[in-house]
């Protein structure tokens, strides 16, 4: 690879760029969002950081209701209360649509990020088309749209302590709650010569004053590229990356001192334990899908059809049997239940599904849950004590 500085781009290249990537299937767990990009900017000093930065496994839960979110295409939310049992809160931006004959990939309602932080879920939409959208819920089923932009396009979002941050290829920052965004300054990406690096996948760690990581990648999955800030979002560096971290990207999950990556349909699984600085790869099921990873407090697990795979540091991995060909997978730690999709099902063949060991899992019965527009991402936080799932 060769390191390239990337200072501008012709906005009509972007665009074609944009048109011609290709996306994800309905069932990945991350938006590999064509990222439209901007005029190069100086970044704007933000305000003073916190020193703590509580997050995942770090410190006692936060005060707050025990709630999942599920997001999807069509600008589709689902909220649980009840550990997955039942998803009665069910919307999108047109029930009546389908996803079946056109492109639900590149278009507004398209879901690209689904993150919780600082009291409140966090949710992306819009790729490939000219806009795209940043919304709020403080309890995961009452949400309000923060940004609206027809310039940048993010390929998931990370809540990095007390600012949002947009994955992009020059990422965006935001600490006015999601209303207006800063870029950072210009990356050196090491991609490709002659590669443009598509911003695919964001994450953010608690280590080391808190660190995130923005994952790039080739439509066609021949190769994959990580930059990391150290600095809340306002300078990012390349990090060191195994040849094989490439596919298709499912998003960076941070827990215990490991960063985990899953690359789908290559079957590659990449750790990162120093801070996003270096990327190990282990070819765990070579060639098959890959689910997103989660992070029980206790171990890392990620599928592949009919097994899983965990991991206590992130880098030895244990096989095991698990019953479903999970899709998009999610685990609530207040009930210790883990709940998924099946694996590219949708409209009347989709089911949600419910496990208490992460290997047999139980169908939903009908009327647990909507079944409609394809399901992308998962997410556990704490809803308002005032809220749709308060007690």
């Amino acid at each position: 690879m060769r390191r390239n500085s990337i200072r501008a781009l012709i906005a009509s290249s972007l665009l074609l760029a944009m048109a011609c990537d290709e996306a994800p299937g309905e069932d990945d767990a991350g938006g590999a969002s064509p990222d439209a990009g901007d005029s190069p900017r100086d970044a704007a000093t933000p305000p003073p950081r916190d020193g703590a930065v509580p997050l995942d496994d770090a410190g006692p839960p936060p005060e707050g209701v025990p709630t999942l979110v599920a997001i999807g295409k069509f600008g589709r939310i689902t909220t649980s209360c009840d550990g997955g049992r039942t998803w009665p809160h069910d919307f999108s931006d047109d029930d009546s649509a389908s996803c079946e004959g056109i492109d639900c990939d590149h278009h507004r309602g398209s879901a690209t990020g689904l993150t919780w932080g600082g009291g409140y879920f966090w949710a992306s939409f819009g790729w490939g088309e000219p806009a795209m959208r940043v919304m709020r819920s403080a309890d995961g089923v009452t949400w309000e749209t923060m940004y609206d932009s027809a310039d940048q396009h993010f390929a998931g979002l990370a809540w990095a302590g007390d600012r949002l941050v947009g994955g992009t290829t020059q990422p965006q920052w935001s600490t006015d709650g999601g209303m207006s965004f800063t870029g950072a300054e210009w990356p050196t990406w090491d991609v490709p010569e002659g590669e443009w690096p598509v911003g695919r996948q964001i994450g953010f760690a608690p280590v080391g004053g808190g660190r995130i990581a923005v994952v790039a990648g080739a439509g066609d999955g021949s190769w994959g590229a990580i930059i990391v800030s150290r600095d809340g979002g306002l300078t990012y560096s390349a990090a060191t990356v195994d040849a094989d971290c490439r596919g298709y990207s499912r998003p960076p999950r941070f827990g215990g001192s490991a960063w985990v990556l899953p690359w789908a349909e290559t079957g590659v699984l990449c750790t990162s334990v120093d801070g996003g600085e270096t990327w190990t790869a282990a070819r765990v099921a070579d060639g098959e899908h890959l689910t997103n990873s989660i992070y029980t407090g206790s171990e890392h697990v990620v599928y592949a059809p009919t097994r899983a795979f965990r991991s206590p540091d992130g880098l030895t991995w244990t096989e095991s049997a698990s019953d479903t060909d999970v899709g998009v997978v999610g685990y609530d730690p207040s009930s210790a239940s883990y709940v998924a999709v099946l694996r590219n099902r949708s409209y009347d063949a989709q089911r949600f599904l419910r496990s208490t060991d992460g290997g047999t899992w139980e169908e939903l019965p009908a009327g647990a849950h909507v079944r409609g527009h394809p399901i992308t991402h998962i997410a556990f936080g704490y809803g308002a004590t005032d809220g749709a799932c308060a007690p």
